[in-house]
């Protein structure tokens, strides 16, 4: 019974009308991150998302506060939202700590912010969650973000020669 619940609560909100869409707030972080507009924009939407929330929302709340850093100039603005993004992805990695998309977000964002941060501690942890995620069948659970993880995988600097031919064959 709990599992039917369960399953009934994740098909509710992938697909009912006026919920949260990732397929859609996947392209729009693609959008936000080439617009300050539009990283505003994305960025407020997730206003009444909080620690209780859902880990994917908080996730998604996360990674617009790090977007915003992206657009910024001041930078005590830049480093008040990446403290607020980081804090919030941590919180949603701890509830859902196997989570793919969760780890692509703090994989890709370790990244790329500057040593200075002191913000790269996960890159391997987070390299093994993705790396399971492509072996075991991910392009059928979901095949957007299968395709992203891959592709961004395929051109990190962060993955092993033996990674890259491991992540082609997939």
């Amino acid at each position: 019974m709990i599992l039917k619940s369960l399953l009934s609560l994740i098909i509710c909100f992938y697909f009912a009308p006026g919920t949260w869409n990732l397929l859609s707030l996947r392209l729009q972080l693609d959008q936000a991150a080439n617009s300050k507009v539009l990283a505003e924009k994305f960025n407020d939407q997730f206003r009444n998302v909080n620690e209780k929330s859902l880990p994917i929302l908080l996730g998604y709340k996360a990674i617009s506060e790090l977007v915003m850093c992206k657009h910024l100039i001041n930078p005590i603005s830049k480093l008040s939202h990446f403290r607020k993004g980081r804090n919030l992805l941590e919180i949603a990695i701890a509830a859902s700590p196997k989570n793919p998309e969760l780890s692509f977000f703090r994989f890709t964002t370790q990244s790329n912010v500057p040593a200075l941060l002191n913000y790269k501690s996960d890159i391997n942890t987070d390299k093994a969650v993705l790396i399971n995620f492509l072996r075991s069948g991910g392009t059928k659970a979901d095949p957007d973000l299968f395709k992203r993880i891959k592709n961004y995988m395929l051109s990190s600097k962060f993955c092993t020669a033996q990674e890259i031919r491991l992540i082609e064959g997939l």
